[in-house]
Order: C-alpha cells, then sequence, then structure tokens
C-alpha cells in the first residue's frame, strides 16, 4: 500500500487534473458542440487528427467534459499543467488549454518543443530558443541548442559542440551543469538532471545544488537515457537496460531486445523488438501486471499511475490505475504522449496513407563497395522492411538500405531485385518499384572495407569515396580516410558521415582515428582533432613532426631529432609527456603508452607497468611496430612476425610458418598482418557483449576470406579495415631519421619507381632518380634535402 503522503499527492494531482478538464471541456463544446455530435464526428476527427484528455474515468458520457478535439496532425506535441502545444508537421505551433496570453501563436520555424513545469519552450531550427510562458526568468539569449529537456524545476539544454546550459522558473535557481564537453543527450526530472556523453557513459547531477551524483559502472554502451520512476535508466546498444534508483534493482535479469522505455511515478515499462511489454516497479494498482497475451505493441505510455500500450491496429491497452479510455478515444491511435506530474494524456491519431514521393533506383558497383538504395514516404509512425527477392533482409528496416563489402553474386533474378514495404501504425502498406543491383567482379583502387568482430560481415562504408581512398584509419569510434584530392572524409561506427570542424585550408598528409577521436596532422605542423558528433577537441601547430600513431586516448608523435612525446587529444597540447629517448624512427602508441622503433631496429617500450611488455632480449632488425590494448607487435626485415603480451591476457602467438608480411596493425586483442601479395591473416580474439548485461563474450578473431588486393590495414578497438586494389609493392612509408628524408618500402616482385608531387591531386608526379639502397627485403631511397616535394608515391615503371 501507498503511504499516506503519496495518496495525498495522488489526490491532489487528480483534483487539478479535472479543473483542468473542465476548462478543455468549455474549449471543446464551443468548438464542435454537444456531446452527441462529438459521438458522431469525433470518431473521424479522431481517425485523422489527435485527442487530448485526462486518465481519471475517462467514458463515453464524460468525453465533452475530460477532453478537447484537437484537429491537426502534429509531428510532436508536449502536454503540461496549465496549457499544451502540438508542433504541426509545417514548423507552426497549436496550442490548447489555459494559453498565457504571451503565447507566439505565429511563431514558425520550430525544430521541437517542450513544457518545462508550467511554462514551455520552442527549439528554433536555427538552434536559438523562444518561451512559450511566463514563469522563466529572464535569461541571455541561447544559441546552437540542438536539446531542451524540461521539468517543474527549469529547463536544460544541450548545445551543438556538447556542451549544457540551464535556465531556471521564478522560484528556482539552478545551478550551472557540469563542464560536460561531449553530451549527446540530455534529461530532466525534477531535480534530477543527466547527460548522455559520446564514449555511452552516462553523468548525473542535482539541477538545484549542482552536487555529482555517482552513477553505477553499469551504465556503459547507453544509446538512450531515461528519467523517472525513482531514478534514471539507460537504454544500451545491445538492447539490455541499466538503471539506478528505487526500483532499478527489480529490472528482470534477462531482460534484452528493448527498443525504448516509459517511466511512470514509480514504475518503468520496456517495449522489446519483438512486440511485448515487460514492466517493473511498484505494483500499486497492478502496474506491474501486464495483460495476458499483450503482444504487437508498437508504443507504450506511463502517466502518473496508469500505463498505456499502443498495438499496432491502433487500439489502446491500459492498466494499473488507468481507467479504461473511451471508445472513440482508443481506435486509430498511433501514440500517446504523456505528462505523468499531471496525468495528462495525448493520442496522436491514425497518420495519413503512406505514398512513396521518391522510388529507389537501381545501382551498379564494383567488388567490395558499399550502395545505399533509399525511398521517400510521406506519413509518420512508418515502418520499413526491405527485400531481396521475397526475403525480408534482416535489419534492413530503415528509409535507408546500405550495403557494405559487396559480394560478386549470381545471376538469377532473385539475388539481384530489391524492394521495400512501407507500413504505418495501423496497417497501411505500401511496395516500391523492384530495382536491381549489379556488381561488377572487378576492383576499383581505393575502396575502403570495414569489418567488425569475428569475421562479420562487411559494414557500410561511405559510397562517395570508392576509388579516392589512399589511406584510413579505423579507431574504437570513427574511421578517418584520406582522399586522393587531399581532403579527408570520416564517418562513425554507425555509418553517419562526421562533419569535421578543421578550421581554415588544413590540407593534411595523415589522418588518424583514436578510441573517441579523430585526426589530422598537415606537413607544415598544424596538428587537429575532433569528436564523433564533430565537435573541435584542439587545433594546435608544432614543428618538427615526422610521424605519429593514435590508440585509445593516447597519440604517440616522433620528431625529426627521433625523440618521442605522448599527448592525450582531449587534453591541452602543454600536458604531452615527453620521452628521453632519441635516434628513433617509428612509434607506436597504444593504451598502456607507446612503442617505439630505433634506428638500429631494436624496440623499446615506455609508460608501461609491466615489464612483461618489455620486448624479447635480442630481437633487432624490426622495421615496424604496432601496439594493440596490451600487446605489442614487431615486423622484421626478413618479413617475420613477433609479438609479446602484458599482464591482460591476449591470443598473439604468430601462426605458424607466416612469413612474407609487408604491414602490421593491432587491435584491442587482435592483429592483422598483410603479406606481399596483397593477402591478410588475422589472429587473436574481440570481445562482444554477452547475453547478460555487463557481460563479455571473447570471440576468435577472423579476416573475411574473401578480401584479395589489399594495399594497407587499420586495426581499431574490435574493429579493422583495408584499403583494396593497391598495385604492388603496398607498402611505403618515410622516415626522418636524424634530419634525412627517406622511403622505405618493401622490395616485392612487382617492379616500381619512386615519384613525387606538391599535391596530392596534382597532375604531374615527378620521377625520381634510383638512388635505392637496399636492406634485406626493403628498399631505403634517400630523398635530397634541397627537393621541395611532400608528398610521395609508387608507380608501376
Amino acid at each position: 500500500m501507498p503511504s499516506q503522503a503519496s495518496l495525498s499527492a495522488a489526490a491532489a494531482r487528480r483534483l487539478h487534473c479535472r479543473a483542468l478538464a473542465a476548462l478543455l471541456g468549455f474549449l471543446l463544446l464551443g468548438v464542435v458542440g454537444d456531446v452527441s455530435t462529438l459521438r458522431a464526428e469525433g470518431f473521424r476527427a479522431a481517425w485523422r487528427g489527435s485527442m487530448s484528455w485526462t486518465s481519471d474515468a475517462i467514458s463515453t458520457d464524460t468525453v465533452a467534459s475530460e477532453g478537447t478535439l484537437l484537429p491537426h496532425e502534429f509531428q510532436q506535441v508536449a502536454p503540461g499543467y496549465r496549457f499544451s502545444v502540438g508542433l504541426r508537421t509545417n514548423g507552426t505551433l497549436f496550442a490548447w488549454g489555459n494559453v498565457p496570453r504571451e503565447f507566439p501563436h505565429h511563431l514558425g520555424g520550430v525544430r521541437s518543443v517542450e513544457i518545462a513545469g508550467y511554462s514551455g519552450l520552442a527549439l528554433l531550427e536555427n538552434g536559438g530558443v523562444v518561451p512559450l510562458g511566463i514563469d522563466f526568468k529572464p535569461q541571455p539569449a541561447l544559441s546552437n541548442v540542438a536539446e531542451i529537456a524540461g521539468a517543474w524545476s527549469g529547463a536544460l539544454f544541450r548545445r551543438l559542440d556538447g556542451t549544457l546550459a540551464a535556465w531556471g522558473l521564478e522560484v528556482v535557481e539552478p545551478a550551472s551543469p557540469p563542464p560536460v564537453q561531449d553530451a549527446v543527450a540530455i534529461g530532466l526530472h525534477g531535480t534530477l538532471a543527466a547527460a548522455l556523453r559520446e564514449d555511452g557513459t552516462v553523468m548525473a547531477w542535482d539541477f538545484v545544488s549542482g552536487e555529482v551524483i555517482a552513477v553505477p559502472d553499469s551504465f556503459r554502451g547507453v544509446v538512450q537515457i531515461h528519467l523517472g520512476a525513482g531514478g534514471l535508466y539507460g537504454l544500451r546498444s545491445d538492447g539490455s537496460v541499466a538503471g539506478w534508483g528505487s526500483v532499478a534493482a527489480q529490472i528482470p535479469g534477462d531482460l534484452k531486445g528493448v527498443t525504448s522505455l516509459a517511466t511512470g511515478d514509480a514504475f518503468v515499462l520496456a517495449l522489446r523488438e519483438d512486440g511485448t511489454v515487460v514492466a517493473w516497479g511498484t505494483d500499486d494498482h497492478g502496474l506491474n501486471q501486464v495483460p495476458a497475451g499483450l503482444s504487437r505493441v508498437v508504443a507504450v505510455a506511463a502517466s502518473g499511475i496508469g500505463a498505456y500500450a499502443v498495438q499496432a491496429d491502433g487500439t489502446v491497452v491500459s492498466w494499473g490505475g488507468a481507467a479504461p479510455l473511451a471508445d472513440i478515444l482508443s481506435r486509430g491511435v498511433s501514440r500517446i504522449v504523456t505528462d505523468p506530474e499531471t496525468d495528462v494524456l495525448i493520442s496522436l491519431g491514425r497518420p495519413v496513407d503512406p505514398v512513396i514521393t521518391k522510388q529507389p533506383s537501381s545501382q551498379s558497383a564494383h567488388a567490395f563497395q558499399g550502395v545505399r538504395f533509399e525511398v521517400d514516404v510521406t506519413g509518420f509512425g512508418l515502418t520499413y522492411q526491405w527485400r531481396q527477392g521475397q526475403t525480408p533482409i534482416q535489419g534492413a528496416t530503415n528509409r535507408v538500405y546500405r550495403i557494405g563489402g559487396l559480394q560478386v553474386g549470381g545471376d538469377s533474378a532473385e539475388f539481384n531485385d530489391y524492394s521495400v514495404t512501407v507500413v504505418n501504425p495501423v496497417g497501411q502498406r505500401v511496395v516500391s518499384d523492384r530495382v536491381r543491383l549489379d556488381v561488377a567482379g572487378t576492383i576499383l583502387p581505393g575502396t575502403v572495407v570495414e569489418w567488425g568482430p569475428a569475421g562479420m560481415e562487411p559494414r557500410w562504408v561511405p559510397e562517395s569515396i570508392h576509388g579516392r581512398v589512399i589511406t584510413a584509419d579505423t579507431g574504437a569510434a570513427l574511421t578517418a580516410a584520406l582522399l586522393s584530392d587531399g581532403s579527408v572524409q570520416s564517418w562513425s561506427t554507425g555509418g553517419a558521415l562526421i562533419r569535421r570542424p578543421v578550421p581554415g585550408a588544413l590540407r593534411p598528409d595523415f589522418v588518424a582515428a583514436g578510441g573517441t577521436y579523430g585526426l589530422e596532422w598537415s606537413g607544415d605542423g598544424r596538428v587537429a582533432s575532433w569528436a564523433p558528433s564533430g565537435r573541435r577537441l584542439h587545433a594546435f601547430r608544432v614543428t618538427g613532426i615526422t610521424a605519429l600513431s593514435s590508440a585509445e586516448d593516447r597519440v604517440g608523435f616522433l620528431d625529426e631529432r627521433g625523440v618521442a612525446w605522448r599527448w592525450n587529444p582531449r587534453s591541452d597540447p602543454a600536458s604531452a609527456v615527453v620521452y628521453p629517448v632519441s635516434g628513433c624512427r617509428a612509434v607506436a602508441a597504444a593504451r598502456f603508452g607507446i612503442a617505439m622503433l630505433r634506428s638500429d631496429g631494436t624496440v623499446l617500450v615506455e609508460g608501461a607497468q609491466s615489464p612483461l611488455l618489455q620486448p624479447p632480449a635480442g630481437l633487432t632488425n624490426v622495421v615496424a611496430l604496432a601496439a594493440g590494448a596490451w600487446h605489442v607487435v614487431a615486423l622484421r626485415a626478413d618479413g617475420t612476425v613477433v609479438a609479446w603480451v602484458g599482464e591482460e591476457a591476449a591470443d598473439v602467438a604468430v601462426p605458424s610458418g607466416l612469413s612474407g608480411v609487408v604491414a602490421i596493425t593491432a587491435g584491442d586483442h587482435h592483429t592483422l598482418a598483410l603479406r606481399g601479395d596483397g593477402t591478410l591473416v588475422g589472429w587473436g580474439r574481440v570481445a562482444t557483449p554477452g547475453k547478460d548485461p555487463g557481460t563479455i563474450l571473447w570471440q576468435t578473431y577472423r579476416v573475411p576470406s574473401e578480401l584479395r588486393d589489399v594495399s594497407s590495414i587499420s586495426a581499431g578497438g574490435v574493429w579493422s579495415s583495408a584499403v583494396l586494389g593497391g598495385a604492388a609493392p603496398p607498402r611505403m612509408d618515410c622516415e626522418n631519421v636524424r634530419g634525412v628524408l627517406s622511403a622505405v618500402w618493401h622490395a616485392g616482385a612487382s617492379p616500381a619507381v619512386l615519384e613525387s608531387a606538391e599535391h596530392l591531386d596534382a597532375s604531374r608526379w615527378t620521377v625520381l632518380p634510383d638512388a635505392s639502397i637496399r636492406e634485406g627485403r626493403w628498399r631505403r631511397t634517400p630523398i635530397p634535402a634541397t627537393h621541395a616535394q611532400r608528398f610521395f608515391r609508387l608507380a608501376a615503371p
């Protein structure tokens, strides 16, 4: 049983809602007339529009006094205490209830609306914010706002650059938010505020006092945050739920496959991808007793003491303290929006019939490229299912369907035939034209392929860059590629293109990707780093850099003296650590520190606490290094590989008989070796989420067997990438040892000449005189000090 205090609070809330409902009923009768008219016409209006009501004792006899008819279609609605606001599809607003006199009825260009306590806010397309009521204190104008979260205590704002700001009501003075620099989502409930960060972790604090609240370590890999039900909840990327608060301990241990959450006063609803619902928290009013057989659910909502589920056919099922909805309110519904503090609910009615305005088009591509099919459809609440022939494609459930790493398939129409079926929440569907995909058997040089843990099928990379890639580097959160015209393109692990905020005309010579950042370096000494959100981290100039390497939160630099230094790209460059070792010609950054290759072919490891990470005794003739989370890999001049490991276990044993290697790279716990014939060998293991939240499943690493003609490789975390179609010899480095610049490459069977140019996109390349020095299977060509060119390549003679 709830306490007397909670019963009194609920009673006060119901009295408030009845008063609001009476006002809404007055507005309703002024619009549509008597109850019989509403019964006759309301169903058709609700079928196309929306309905607003309170959760107390709704029936067909009380609709006129308990709700209001909304004859508009909205892309968003925001219910509140005094009034509610809907955002029309054309960017204008519609308000009802006790609307403030100051409400901007003619405001346009609105992106989203939020009711914050007794007032409201509108977020404009240009990033500005406009108050919709009278209760906010005067505040300086905000700009570049990406998201608003509101509650009775005020409003929290997330800017495009990932920083936060707060506004207070007349009776509340919020504290300054924590100095978060990488927020991607925010939440506010009462005085509990939270921010989801780029790395999938969550920060929480008291909105009024500013006191930071310790969030459990289980909040990792989070993609959504929800506040309410006495605490904080995070939906992880694997469909599991992390919780903190009064009812978090009741989260079912085997819960998985969750797509969305809804929170009430002290209970939570979880909608799973199979259309079923799970509830936990207080069982007052039977809130945890999900109706038997409830399925085909497309949306869930929670009021203060009631639970609602919208099914695919537009019907609504309610339980707990929610009274059964009137017949005219429970049909043709696509979503329910609630304010748990007021028990005001709004149903978004049946959408218009879906109509395809842009059909997908047939595609042609070379082997291992990526393509995308896309369709434009009018309507809202739409679901998509792409098919290959008549077979549904697992996971292809968005407007855009991307295919990565294409393979040459059969000639059957079934293999090359694609279409998409689009369905709205009430079952109306439309099927697109059938289109064809043709894949040529040839590889376009400069094609990038990425693949995931344990040899998962290659994922999509931007199709616009194929055939133009010089080199690509893959990190844990993004990949950066240097293109033949000197530009850079980067994309996140989810496939979204990243708009890099690099200022000026920086034409980089090198790109890198670490744990949660991208990096660019130009030969004139400029360095710039950015986050996956597109926010700039640092931009500075440092002269004398000859090489760099990145991994996790560390970047290793090498200067022209052969001195190595380490820097965190999210910190001030002045905090860099310089190692008192000179005469180095290569550096490999890792989670534990950096490994350095000295000019005499020996290896030195710095920053590692474990003596096991030091190189094996007698290791010499090393020409290249790579480092993972806790292991180091060395490539020797004879094409063989040596690997060793620190304290944390990893499978680093080099495959027996491996030889002819020209390049190496390492992820957290796996290693890739590129052989001179353009084939790959991979070994080690990768960590993937287990069935239970917080558990890790280890899998043996595999390389996609179809890859061929590989010219360069990169590994980051559990992901790997390769650039295909390069002419042998596939590997070349430029080294600057004690002021002497040299081009070094593997002396493969195919003849090659060394060329140089001022710019990557230069139309004319100059052949350098053959002054090569053979060093075992490698060639070294000194570059004259008077040579002004700064780009070098190998080409067939």
